[in-house]
């Protein structure tokens, strides 16, 4: 039992040094360091409906069917975005999602009726898959079909890890918050 307390003591009072941090990845364009790529990669998401004080739960799973794009897909659709030097392009529409580098004040046409505008950068978000620094938020205003406000809050190396939908005709008020993410564990029954 004596040794046992030795031993201890010995690795407690050791001098190696400690575990470095992982390597920040490199990116060819500026812009996937905002939704990085990573084929098969899932992100859960906490979504609430703060007028009706429901909540649930929204997964989202990437994939890069090429080098240059990454695709998003959910239960219900998948949409396909391309990387450029300006930023992140929604392909379907043509329009930018987000703008590279990030300023604030920045604008840009973001799809059919909405407008966005990086509102926001260097912030610290805390969300339940972690503490973030560094982070941008961009502020979307849709004039039709109505009037609202999404805020979609980007973290460096990480990607979306919150949005917020506001409007008042219909009322809207709704907030989705990353969970966790990571690598798609595929389960395969055992026969």
């Amino acid at each position: 039992m004596r040794w046992a307390w030795v031993l201890l003591l010995a690795a407690g009072c050791s001098t190696s040094p400690p575990p470095s941090a992982p390597a920040k990845p490199s990116y060819k364009i500026d812009s996937m360091r905002w939704l990085p790529p990573g084929n098969e990669v899932v992100y859960a998401y906490k979504t609430e409906d703060l007028i009706a004080r429901s909540t649930g739960i929204l997964s989202l799973r990437l994939r890069n069917p090429t080098a240059d794009s990454i695709e998003l897909v959910t239960p219900q659709r998948s949409e396909t975005l391309r990387y450029q030097p300006s930023g992140i392009l929604r392909e379907r529409t043509g329009s930018l999602m987000l703008r590279t580098p990030p300023e604030v004040g920045a604008r840009w046409p973001s799809g059919p009726g909405l407008s966005a505008r990086i509102a926001r950068v260097d912030l610290r978000v805390s969300v339940e898959a972690g503490s973030f620094e560094g982070c941008m938020e961009v502020l979307e205003e849709r004039t039709v079909p109505f009037p609202g406000a999404i805020t979609t809050t980007y973290c460096p190396d990480v990607g979306i890890v919150r949005i917020e939908t506001v409007a008042e005709e219909p009322p809207i008020h709704e907030r989705v918050e990353l969970r966790s993410f990571g690598q798609a564990i595929d389960l395969k029954t055992v026969k």
